[in-house]
């Protein structure tokens, strides 16, 4: 249990870092490119796609869309198109996480350590932050080693992560299980690291991970509507548009899966792999993207028109 705890607050210790450090590197690159953002409604998700992907936290980009449609910088529409693009950039993770199975990994452990060495000796490392980078990502897949160590270690953890797999064969509860994983500990990237470890160990099916994992895209959303909370309408709108659109892929998908599941209750047994969970998250949030995107001028409209209220609709 300890060593589970100990991992996952490193794996999260180290996202925040690698976060972080990104952010510093970037955060005024990526400003500027949202505020000269053209009408291509393409271009605008693929640079949502890719600022996540570079900044490794869907959070942190989408708060900082909030803001700047808070601030009257960037509109609706484009906001929307933004927060799509950011969903599937935030798969990155998992695909980062999946590369743990490859035999170049061991690299990272003596990175992690010249990076420690170099940041306390030398304050005015020209590459600072590319060595906080570095050491976020070393501490990322030291986290997995110890969460995967305090799964094999069995004990009342073991007990703990059955009961929520068992939950996850059902598509409401593993769906709510999802959801209130993700909320507890406040990271999606953390919700699926934490599958990813038990598919290393061939402990989870197909279907409790794709349960888990719809549940994961809806308890992502608590902050951006936290954030939204005190803010005034555009940025309430822009929140509120994030978790819509999680919902719409879910509630869309979860039919197909339970059906299906139902049908081939083999395929729901079969082991998952970290790659084949990378896949799905990224093919999921790609799916919802094009499902949704011939809607997003109309809600963007819908939501003018509700903070004008002398509109018609």
């Amino acid at each position: 249990m300890f060593y589970f705890l100990g991992g996952l607050g490193i794996f999260l210790y180290g996202i925040h870092e690698m976060s972080e450090a990104m952010e510093k590197l970037f955060s005024g690159q990526f400003r500027r490119s949202l505020l000269r953002l053209t009408s291509g409604r393409i271009r605008t998700i693929a640079l949502g796609c890719g600022i996540t992907g570079v900044v490794q936290s869907s959070t942190a980009v989408t708060v900082m869309i909030v803001s700047l449609v808070e601030a009257g910088l960037l509109p609706l529409r484009q906001a929307f198109d933004l927060i799509m693009g950011a969903n599937v950039g935030t798969t990155v993770t998992a695909w980062m996480i999946s590369m743990k199975q490859l035999p170049s990994v061991p690299w990272l452990m003596p990175a992690l350590a010249a990076g420690g060495f170099v940041l306390m000796a030398w304050k005015r490392f020209p590459w600072r932050r590319q060595a906080e980078m570095v050491m976020g990502f070393g501490l990322l897949f030291l986290g997995l080693d110890w969460m995967e160590q305090g799964f094999a270690s069995g004990g009342s953890l073991n007990g703990v992560m059955q009961w929520v797999l068992a939950m996850g064969e059902s598509p409401a509860a593993g769906i709510l299980a999802g959801v209130v994983l993700v909320c507890i500990i406040q990271s999606s990237s953390a919700g699926i690291g934490i599958l990813q470890v038990l598919a290393f160990q061939g402990q989870i099916g197909w279907g409790a991970a794709v349960y888990l994992t719809l549940g994961q895209n809806i308890g992502t959303c608590l902050t951006t509507l936290l954030a939204g909370v005190s803010l005034g309408p555009e940025a309430k709108a822009t929140a509120r548009f994030h978790l819509i659109f999680n919902l719409a892929g879910v509630v869309a998908l979860a039919p197909f899966f339970a059906v299906f599941f139902q049908l081939n209750p083999q395929t729901a047994a079969l082991p998952v792999t970290p790659t084949g969970l990378a896949l799905f998250h990224t093919v999921f949030n790609a799916v919802s993207v094009a499902g949704l995107y011939p809607f997003v001028g109309r809600l963007a409209e819908r939501e003018a028109r509700r903070m004008q209220p002398d509109l018609p609709y």
